[in-house]
């Protein structure tokens, strides 16, 4: 679902917005708890046809994400409550009421979820382990999986392109406790421990 939000504020001065032409001021967005906000001016909103958000998954290929009828209003915030994990990239383009078109600057942002879990079936493991990542991650991303023996030592590096995954145990001969970690390029997600039989 898409929020519509007009209000009547003269002007929105913002660091890090885009600059652009004649009847818009500013194009500008931040990521909030899972949500997208963009927001832009207009200063002769008279003149404007309609506004169209678009957005894109590379930066590249866009489609129009929602199209909006100018109000008698400066300022407008509009709210897209679904992004992708990973960059999600914003375009506004103007159609004015002569038919010229102004594109704004491409916006990035960022939705990277704090509340990644996944599952390790079955634990205790007697050796072929299954790591379930939650249905809301992208099929495009990739985390890697790191497991830990007691003593630090890393013993399983793999890589995780889809929803579901094996890795083998077998391997290790002691039965013991492990760690297993969750990493998004570079950051830790999250933790977990598995028994080996």
């Amino acid at each position: 679902m898409k929020t519509l939000t007009v209000t009547s504020v003269f002007i929105l001065l913002s660091l890090g917005s885009s600059a652009f032409a004649a009847v818009s001021v500013y194009f500008n967005g931040f990521a909030h708890e899972g949500l997208m906000h963009l927001e832009w001016t207009l200063i002769n909103p008279e003149k404007v046809s309609k506004m169209m958000i678009e957005k894109s998954l590379d930066g590249f290929s866009f489609e129009v994400f929602e199209t909006i009828s100018p109000e008698n209003q400066l300022l407008y915030l509009l709210v897209d409550d679904n992004p992708q994990e990973g960059i999600n990239y914003y375009r506004l383009t103007i159609v004015n009421s002569d038919g010229t078109i102004e594109k704004s600057d491409v916006l990035s942002l960022e939705y990277a979820p704090k509340n990644i879990t996944f599952k390790l079936y079955p634990n205790p493991s007697p050796g072929e382990t299954y790591v379930f990542l939650p249905s809301n991650c992208s099929e495009n991303h990739v985390y890697e999986i790191i497991v830990y023996n007691t003593i630090g030592q890393q013993i399983i590096r793999e890589r995780l392109p889809r929803n579901k995954v094996k890795f083998e145990l077998d391997n290790i001969v002691n039965a013991d406790i492990y760690t297993v970690q969750l990493w998004d390029k570079k950051q830790l997600v999250t933790t977990r421990r598995i028994v080996k039989l």
